[in-house]
């Protein structure tokens, strides 16, 4: 049945441009260019406006302050004390950026991140180049992985995934160009041991898949080597370093910390009988559109390799499956976890799209998620749109960022601001608070109006913050009592009647 002229004609108009913009992009210094000039935009579009996505980005990022403060960049420290939840590497570099950019800077505490988000991107780019040959798979690769989803959240985020991402690739690379020149062996190396500093034993993940990788295509005399045995010692060693320092200084806390707390909890944690595919679950839930495509790459790949003994098949395969495998085992499941397997599904989706369509839709595809990339670019850098369902595009805590200037300038530093019933302080506010003040909020429970009546006449020099209705009942009740020195219709910052003529005023955030 042929269609209308009209929508003939629509069709055909669309087509031409799919086909015209296709052209546009085949060079490979445009496709470059093209995925560089947007994962710029994406990544760190309206940062500052929009602030941390959440109250973990500020956890970390105020880590990197305590480091600067502090001079100690082995030991992490938070709220002035030492803390191994996390190894330093990545809170290295959010510290050099918060130095260069400013202290209560989003941008510069997503910057790390981002970079090396971007840098993913250019690499699983060469890296597909390297493995097939298919510059049109590997920027569909470099595409799916900016296209707006979870990757693409994540990238504007504070926060360790995106850089052991960067780095389980970057090792992999090194894999392959250790193929010709074992030296890379070295360079691999070094970057296993940052992977160690970034998140503990997950910074192994490479180390494993190119162990299985060179066992099952016949070449396990290359880990004999020497430089491939230098390599090893030198990720334990540098991944190693931190584990030493740590224990010695502080063993039972970093054994309470790091692996009773931070591993085993998460390996325990409650769940159904079948989580071992809660991953696979979380896939099919938030990898649209390209679940089916990934799948079907999956099985393409399994295929080929069955039957071609196609390694560079089985090093995608394996660099998803041994991420996904290992991360399933853990009852503790949370789906940035695995992050690192992006880079690869990306592959199998793109090399699926690949197979499956002819020349004439692949420039179609092509073009298309091109266009839905620079639409998502516009939207996100040059609009004040806010989407609720992408973390990194909601303000968070705006009324918080709003009263942070005014609580610096009046909270001398190490005194806490006092907390007048703001109930869920023990949590989010705390760390965000932190980040953009230097300012501690209490958290002492419930207080009693004619506990804060006491203390506003006893010790007037000290400031608190409340929730804004609460702080209107406390008003009306009790008049001239207490003074507000700055809110908004979330929250209020206030102090003593008494001590009013203390207060210093300064221009709040927008």
């Amino acid at each position: 049945m042929t269609p209308p002229v009209a929508l003939q004609k629509i069709i055909d108009r669309v087509d031409a441009v799919l086909g015209e913009t296709s052209r546009l992009l085949e060079p490979r210094h445009v496709q470059l260019f093209f995925l560089v000039f947007c994962g710029v935009l994406l990544f760190l579009g309206r940062i500052n406006e929009i602030g941390l996505a959440n109250d973990a980005d500020a956890w970390y990022a105020q880590k990197a302050w305590e480091m600067l403060r502090t001079g100690s960049y082995m030991i992490v420290y938070y709220l002035g004390a030492p803390s191994f939840i996390n190894p330093p590497f990545p809170i290295w570099l959010q510290a050099l950026s918060l130095k260069l950019f400013g202290e209560t800077s989003a941008f510069a505490a997503v910057l790390p991140s981002a970079l090396m988000a971007l840098a993913t991107v250019v690499l699983t780019y060469r890296i597909v180049e390297k493995l097939f040959g298919n510059r049109w798979v590997a920027f569909l690769s470099g595409m799916i992985l900016i296209f707006p989803g979870f990757y693409l959240d994540n990238a504007r985020r504070a926060q360790v995934d995106v850089p052991l991402t960067f780095l389980i690739l970057a090792v992999l690379y090194c894999g392959l160009k250790a193929e010709k020149n074992p030296k890379w062996y070295l360079v691999g190396g070094l970057l296993t041991g940052f992977g160690i500093l970034t998140k503990s034993v997950m910074g192994l993940f490479p180390l494993i898949i190119l162990f299985v990788y060179l066992l099952m295509t016949g070449q396990g005399r290359r880990m004999l080597g020497g430089y491939a045995f230098l390599g090893v010692v030198l990720a334990l060693g540098v991944g190693g370093s931190w584990f030493v320092i740590g224990y010695l200084e502080f063993p039972e806390q970093f054994v309470n910390e790091q692996f009773k707390q931070n591993l085993m909890s998460r390996s325990q944690a409650a769940n159904t009988g079948w989580y071992f595919l809660g991953y696979v679950h979380q896939l099919f839930k938030n990898y649209w559109p390209w679940f089916p495509f990934a799948v079907g790459g999956a099985v393409l790949f399994a295929r080929r390799y069955w039957k071609e003994r196609d390694r560079a098949c089985l090093l995608v395969l394996l660099w998803a499956g041994v991420i996904i495998g290992i991360m399933s085992l853990s009852r503790g499941q949370t789906f940035h976890y695995i992050l690192g397997a992006f880079p690869p599904l990306a592959i199998l989706s793109a090399s699926a799209i690949d197979h499956w369509t002819s020349s004439l839709w692949k420039h179609r595809v092509g073009a298309a998620c091109a266009g839905v990339i620079v639409l998502t670019v516009v939207m996100v850098a040059a609009t004040p749109v806010e989407i609720r369902s992408a973390v990194s595009l909601s303000k968070n805590h705006p009324e918080l960022r709003a009263l942070a200037p005014v609580i610096a300038a009046n909270v001398a530093p190490g005194e806490r601001i006092r907390n007048y019933n703001v109930l869920d302080a023990s949590i989010g506010r705390v760390h965000t608070l932190y980040f953009y003040s230097k300012r501690i909020l209490n958290y002492t429970g419930p207080v009693k109006p004619q506990a804060l009546l006491n203390s506003l006449q006893k010790e007037p020099q000290h400031f608190w913050m409340t929730p804004t209705p609460v702080f209107r009942d406390f008003a009306r009740a009790h008049p001239n009592t207490a003074y507000l020195v700055q809110g908004n219709e979330t929250m209020s910052f206030f102090t003593s009647w008494k001590n009013r003529d203390r207060v210093v005023y300064v221009t709040a955030l927008n």
